[in-house]
């Protein structure tokens, strides 16, 4: 009894340990079953896609709970992706301004919404930082 846990330590330090011939056949032949499945996906600037989201037992999503809960949401647009698979992300407006009051002073916050997403997705953020970064947005309020 105590070899088998000797064993299993032994092996965790990094090293791998040697496998059956069954194992590597099994694990072969499940690699070559999903590789036939899997293909790259390309898509072009202004394709419409639908997103596979899978949804949770009794958690609530896009609004429908339950079975009828959606398995593909959309169509979106995807953005235009730079080398490392990033997008850029800039405001595109100003939906609310807020002044929120602590003890001491006013803090202004703005809503903004930004490229790419949706109103629900807008954010909060600091008035003067806005300004600063992003003038043009307040000229439109002007």
């Amino acid at each position: 009894m105590g070899s088998v846990g000797s064993r299993c330590l032994a092996g965790s330090g990094g090293e791998s340990l040697p496998r059956s011939p069954t194992l590597l056949t099994a694990q072969s032949r499940q690699k070559s079953y999903a590789n036939k499945r899997r293909r790259d996906l390309e898509f072009a600037v202004g394709d419409r896609i639908f997103l596979k989201v899978s949804p949770m037992r009794g958690v609530r999503r896009f609004g429908i709970r339950g079975k009828l809960s959606p398995w593909y949401i959309g169509p979106y647009e995807p953005p235009e992706l730079q080398e490392d698979m990033s997008y850029e992300k800039f405001p595109v407006s100003i939906l609310a301004r807020e002044v929120r009051k602590l003890r001491n002073r006013e803090i202004p916050y703005v809503k903004v919404q930004w490229s790419n997403h949706d109103d629900r997705e807008a954010t909060w953020e600091l008035e003067n930082v806005m300004k600063k970064h992003h003038p043009h947005l307040f000229e439109e309020l002007s």
